[in-house]
């Protein structure tokens, strides 16, 4: 009895696993990916834990999933009715990232002083579009 019993708790979490490189591979995981947060296994398997945290500047808003087949990958988060990037200023410099020097009407590039850069952020914002953009690339 207890044998039959362990093996469940052993077979369980392995068909679980099992069942998210199912949907991993079959969903497309190596194509860009455009979601939002109600998509819930989507959200949680193919969001960055920074941009889920990231603060909610407006009611509508996505999320982008980039791969990076050939390049760095990336998770962003778009915001959509809003041009006011403070709230995530804010929320960068809590989590150690500093503001870097920019071209004119360039992207914000935000980056921690470190040894080993793990991670950049671009703030994009788009006046006429009335959107803001939260790009977190990966350097792995």
């Amino acid at each position: 009895m207890k044998v039959i019993k362990y093996l469940l708790l052993l077979l369980i979490p392995a068909a679980m696993v099992g069942m998210l490189f199912v949907f991993i591979v079959v969903s497309g995981s190596t194509e860009i990916r455009t979601y939002t947060e109600s998509e819930y296994f989507t959200y949680y398997a193919f969001t960055d834990e920074d941009i889920r945290s990231a603060p909610r500047i407006s009611g509508n808003y996505a999320f982008e999933y980039v791969p990076g087949d050939g390049y760095a990958p990336s998770n962003a988060i778009i915001f959509n009715n809003t041009s006011d990037a403070t709230p995530l200023k804010t929320y960068l410099t809590t989590l150690g990232y500093e503001q870097q020097k920019q071209k004119e009407g360039a992207e914000e590039v935000w980056k921690k002083r470190a040894e080993i850069e793990e991670a950049t952020f671009y703030i994009w914002v788009n006046k006429d579009a009335k959107q803001v953009y939260l790009t977190k690339v990966f350097h792995y």
